[in-house]
């Protein structure tokens, strides 16, 4: 799930302002569980790290991911259920219920392999 996210954010960023894979490649975009609920399940330092490349507010390139985001695939197919900023630009995910009940799922039919790493992975990812 949190690839998937990843992927959304990455090519939110390449169209929105127009960086490509190459140029984005080197930058380290994390997404996090949030600590307060308040906040969403997931938030994204996206905006906070382009700053300094686009020469622009986090607060800014976060409002612009964020309503990108909001137009694309993750919403539409329920995937999402909010996406939000917060200062000083961070990008806020709700994860659907609907998409919490498929985890569940998912961790019930896998068994102790849902909890592997991937090959590419340095670190055990739940979603």
């Amino acid at each position: 799930m949190i690839k998937k996210i990843k992927s959304a954010v990455l090519a939110s960023i390449e169209e929105v302002f127009k960086i490509s894979a190459d140029e984005h490649a080197n930058i380290d975009i994390v997404l996090n569980t949030d600590k307060l609920p308040l906040f969403g399940d997931l938030s994204c330092n996206a905006a906070l790290i382009l700053a300094s490349t686009l020469k622009r507010s986090p607060l800014e390139i976060a409002e612009q991911l964020c309503e990108n985001l909001k137009s694309g695939e993750l919403c539409k197919n329920g995937t999402v259920s909010t996406i939000s900023v917060a200062r000083p630009g961070f990008v806020n995910i709700t994860l659907a219920n609907e998409t919490w009940n498929d985890i569940s799922k998912k961790i019930f039919s896998d068994g102790p392999s849902f909890f592997s790493l991937d090959e590419d992975e340095k670190k055990l990812s739940y979603l």
